[in-house]
């Protein structure tokens, strides 16, 4: 007779507790053409299980969601809301 298989189940994590970070507004006179911009028609346009929501610098709805800071540089956002295009600004990005 074959031996059961046993199975261990792991519990689900608590939600980490995030930091919400508002977006630098790219104006409309920036030429955008060496920027990655991401257009959505939904918010959040991105999510992740990093510990920072990005909000729009212009109307505030949550762009990227649970994202690690690291993972999204160089990227700018146009917002599903009010069509302002955001960018992350770091201390690191140079």
């Amino acid at each position: 007779m074959a031996k059961k298989r046993q199975t261990f189940s792991v519990p689900p994590t608590k939600r980490q507790s995030r930091s919400t970070v508002r977006m630098e507004v790219i104006p409309e006179d920036i030429d955008t053409r060496g920027i990655s911009v991401i257009h959505s028609s939904v918010a959040p346009a991105m999510r992740g299980e990093g510990s920072i929501d990005y909000t729009c610098g212009e109307c505030g709805v949550v762009i990227c969601e649970g994202m690690n800071p690291a993972r999204i540089q160089h990227l700018a956002f146009d917002c599903p809301e009010c069509e302002t295009t955001n960018r992350i600004t770091s201390p690191d990005v140079v």
